[in-house]
């Protein structure tokens, strides 16, 4: 049996060489109609897989009262990767997925991102 977790990744510019980890957590892998899912500039095919997962995860500088820590004000959405890993039943990471175009709830603490490749692989996995 396999899994999915998602790993925030950040790098502040003139302070980091490169992307190091900010969170991880558990989510949600939900299928959209064709007609709902997200679009890019950067894909000319959009993957109806998406991930469901908590926005203090994924955007914990607006979450001040959970982050009070002074660095994280220096991280900001255009400074972060986002990855969905498909975990063994160990633990062990066996594959990783961008993730992209993040919707974020105006008042909840949930957020939507959307697999890049439309091609992911989700052998082995039930939705």
């Amino acid at each position: 049996m396999t899994s999915f977790g998602i790993s925030t990744w950040f790098k502040v510019p003139l302070e980091m060489t490169r992307y190091e980890i900010l969170s991880r957590a558990s989510c949600f892998v939900v299928t959209l109609p064709n007609n709902t899912a997200t679009t890019t500039t950067t894909t000319t095919t959009t993957s109806t897989m998406h991930l469901i997962t908590s926005q203090h995860v994924v955007r914990p500088w607006a979450f001040k009262n959970y982050y009070p820590q002074d660095w994280i004000s220096h991280v900001n959405d255009e400074r972060v990767k986002f990855y969905a890993e498909k975990r063994s039943a160990l633990g062990e990471v066996l594959e990783s997925y961008e993730l992209v175009d993040p919707h974020h709830h105006a008042d909840r603490d949930i957020s939507l991102l959307r697999f890049k490749d439309a091609g992911a692989d989700f052998e082995g996995y039930e939705l």
